[in-house]
């Protein structure tokens, strides 16, 4: 699956951080997830389908009070374990 970075053109910005870190992985699995439960609660019957499921999808994730707050925090907790340990092997401190 291809992120966004800053520009919005599929490209990450490296001032983010590497995107295979766990603290990236568990945020983009959330909300991929999320998408996923809103676009695919239904059969999909055709390519034009899946694109306006996907952009209703996207604008109710924007509406969810909170969200992004929640994950940033959650970024937030995982760079301060990964800081406190050195870059070694964090996970379980979250």
């Amino acid at each position: 699956m291809p992120l966004v970075g800053r520009d919005g053109l599929g490209v990450m910005d490296q001032s983010l951080g590497h995107p295979d870190l766990p603290i990236y992985r568990d945020s983009i699995t959330f909300l991929w997830g999320h998408l996923k439960s809103h676009v695919y609660a239904t059969p999909v019957d055709s390519d034009d389908d899946l694109v306006a499921r996907m952009s209703v999808a996207a604008a109710r994730v924007r509406e969810i009070s909170g969200i992004f707050e929640s994950v940033r925090q959650s970024l937030h907790r995982g760079c301060q374990a990964c800081i406190t340990v050195g870059g070694r092997n964090f996970e379980q401190l979250l």
